[in-house]
C-alpha cells in the first residue's frame, strides 16, 4: 500500500509553523493542542503564543496533500523556506527523516526492539514515534 502525506501549517501572531504527517494531518493538529495546553510543546514560540492568545490566536490549513512518502520531507523543508516557516532548519529534517524511517519499521511489522537496535531509539521513543505518525 502506498503512504502519503500532507504539509500543513500552523499561523499564529508571530510566526508560522510548519509541519508534516504521515496520513492524516488534522490528528496531528490535535497533538499539538494537547502539548500546547499541557505547555509541553518542543517549539518555544508556539507554545509562548498559545501561552498569550490561547487557541483562538491559532489557524491550522493544509498547504500540500497527497505527497509520496518519499518526498513528504523534503515538502516540509520547502514549505518551511516559502513560508519562513520559525522551524525552517535542516538539522530539524534529519531528525524528522529518522522519525519517519522507524515510522516505517513499525509499519512494516518490524518488533520494538529490532527497531531499537536499528536506530538507536528506546523503546519508548518508537512508542512515542507510533503515537504521532500513526494513530
Amino acid at each position: 500500500m502506498k503512504k502519503y502525506g500532507q504539509v500543513y501549517k500552523i499561523s499564529f501572531d508571530g510566526g508560522i509553523y510548519v509541519g508534516s504527517a504521515i496520513g492524516n494531518s488534522f490528528g496531528r493538529w490535535a497533538a499539538h493542542v494537547r502539548l500546547l495546553r499541557t505547555k509541553k510543546h518542543h517549539c518555544k514560540r508556539l507554545q509562548e503564543a498559545f501561552n498569550l492568545g490561547g487557541i483562538t490566536s491559532f489557524s491550522f490549513s493544509v498547504v500540500e496533500s497527497k505527497i509520496d512518502y518519499s518526498e513528504i520531507l523534503k515538502s516540509e523543508f520547502d514549505w518551511s523556506e516559502k513560508l519562513c516557516g520559525i522551524n525552517a532548519r535542516p538539522s530539524k529534517i534529519l531528525k524528522h527523516s529518522i522519525k519517519l524511517r522507524i515510522a516505517e519499521d513499525i509499519l512494516a511489522g518490524i518488533p520494538y526492539r529490532e527497531i531499537s537496535k536499528r536506530h538507536g531509539a528506546s523503546l519508548g521513543a518508537i512508542s512515542s514515534i507510533k503515537r504521532h505518525f500513526l494513530d
